[in-house]
């Protein structure tokens, strides 16, 4: 089951309304700036929390996992928080030095950096979500088979 959805409640809720708040103040006139569904590949950084029910759920020093999905998405929804109101490039630092402080994936040494993929490369979900977003946006929280995600595309 997957959390977040069209403005839930909560955090990411209020990120939500900043994201549309702001694209109603910001003309969209760049071709970079929409959604590209149809890119052939996105670039991403991502935060990933694990949990009990994780694929892996042990963190990057190796020890074992056992907080619940909900404690994990309570965490993400706190990370989320701290970048509501940042755009261009202090969302990205920002971003990138949470995903280094607190992300349980190995990409957190860089800052989070997950790459470049093309469709049919990462988890659905994952896939799905990072295509959907804009350049510059966050996403909701993410469930995948090795935790819950926040995910910025970039470019």
């Amino acid at each position: 089951e997957e959390a977040g959805g069209t403005n839930g409640g909560g955090l990411l809720g209020l990120l939500k309304e900043a994201d549309e708040v702001a694209a109603k103040q910001t003309p969209q006139t760049t071709v970079q700036s929409q959604a590209d569904e149809d890119a052939e590949e996105v670039h991403v950084l991502h935060i990933l929390r694990k949990h009990s029910g994780s694929r892996k759920p042990k963190n990057r020093g190796w020890q074992l996992i056992t907080c619940s999905k909900d404690e994990a998405e309570q965490y993400l929804e706190e990370i989320a928080n701290q970048l509501v109101g940042l755009s261009g490039e202090e969302l990205r630092a920002q971003f990138s030095a949470l995903a280094r402080s607190d992300s349980d994936c190995a990409s957190a040494k860089k800052g989070g950096d997950y790459g470049r993929f093309q469709r049919g490369q990462r988890e659905l979900a994952f896939e799905d979500a990072a295509f959907a977003l804009k350049v510059g946006d966050v996403s909701d929280i993410v469930s995948t088979m090795s935790g819950v995600h926040l995910i910025l595309r970039v470019p």
